[in-house]
Order: C-alpha cells, then structure tokens, then sequence
C-alpha cells in the first residue's frame, strides 16, 4: 500500500500551486497507508492506530513548531452535518493546544480528517478565507507527515531535490508575504529579508544540481 501512498503523494506535489488540490491528493496518499489499521469501517480508530503503529516516524515532523498549526490554535473546526461545534471538536481543540505526545498528535490528525470531511462533502467555501486557510494550513501538516512516514521510501536524489525546493519556495512566499504586510516591525522585515536571499540563494542552488542531473 506505500507504493499506492507515494504514488499519490508525489502527484500532489506536481499540484503544489493549487492547496485544495494537494491537500485532497495526499489525503488520499494517507487514507492508503491509515487503511490497513481500519476494522469494522471505523475510520476514525483507524488514524488513531495508524499515529500510535508510526508515531516514532511522524514525530520527526513536528507540525506543533510550524506556521501552519497557527489556525487550528483559534478555535475548532465545526460539523459537517449541523455546521455546530461538537463535544467532540472541543475535545480535539483542547488537546491539540494543550496536549502532548501521542495524542496531541492524534487529535490534531483527526482535526485535519474534520477539514478532509468538511471539504469532500461541500461544506467548504473558496469565499470564505478561514476555510480557505483551514484546507492550505492542513495541507502543509499532512505533506509533512506524509513525508516522514515515506522517507525509507523516497530514495533516489531527484524527489529529495524537489522536497527541499518545495520548501524553500514555500518559505520564500511566507518570507515575501511578511514583507509586504503592514502589521509587521521594522524588525520583522529586516529578517524577512535575510531569509529572502537564503531562500533565493538556496532554490538557485538545488536548480542548479537539478540542471546538472538532466532534470
């Protein structure tokens, strides 16, 4: 099933311009590696096994120190069904903000899953910008956890070029955008600076090696 898994993983990063479509991408990638834990049609149990069976790998992400955890920090992510706050998303919202270890990774996962529901079955919106941000924030976590999980995986030089130059990229545009906001100190865009030329210096690097390789 991890062939299945990075097949899709690495067709969601040929689609990294558009997050909706990579976040339903590597959704998919995960529900191939999550689906063999699953009994009796319990999709929910079955992520929770999967982070306990692989937690020594997806913890070598941490999703908890990135810019992306940000928006699920601010309050939980609503039903599908009655678009109400349950018991249930209060539980995950508290322990993704105060838990630890295993479970706040969990929940965090099952969190995400909410977002997955939430946009398969139309209850997302392209006009509304927290949904908007609720699908490009779960889609940076799930790449980087799908990463950790596939890294025996992900062997040969070319797909490790293009993971760094992702990221790079992605830290570029983050590093641009704080640039151009208004709410920011003269401080905060001096840095932005800084990281601006290693970003650019860095993705001319891996573009280099990349030319060299024939790619």
């Amino acid at each position: 099933m991890k062939n299945y898994a990075l097949e899709w993983y690495q067709y969601g990063l040929k689609n990294n311009d558009d997050d909706i479509v990579k976040f339903m991408m590597h959704w998919i990638a995960f529900n191939w590696l999550y689906n063999e834990y699953r009994e009796g049609g319990d999709e929910k149990n079955a992520i929770r096994t999967f982070c306990r069976e692989n937690y020594n790998k997806l913890s070598s992400y941490n999703a908890f120190r990135s810019q992306a955890i940000n928006i699920f920090m601010e309050q939980p992510v609503r039903s599908v069904v009655s678009g109400m706050v349950t018991s249930e998303h209060n539980s995950l919202y508290r322990d993704v903000v105060r838990g630890e270890g295993l479970s706040r990774l969990s929940s965090l996962m099952l969190t995400i899953y909410h977002v997955r529901c939430n946009l398969f079955h139309g209850s997302k919106s392209l006009m509304i910008k927290r949904d908007l941000d609720l699908v490009r924030s779960s889609s940076i976590i799930l790449e980087g956890y799908l990463k950790a999980v596939l890294s025996d995986d992900i062997e040969n030089r070319e797909i490790r070029l293009r993971h760094d130059l992702l990221d790079w990229e992605n830290e570029l545009k983050y590093q641009e955008g704080i640039l151009k906001s208004d709410n920011m100190s003269d401080n905060q865009k001096r840095n932005a600076k800084k990281r601006i030329k290693e970003a650019q210096d860095y993705i001319d690097k891996i573009k280099q090696e990349q030319h060299k390789n024939g790619r």
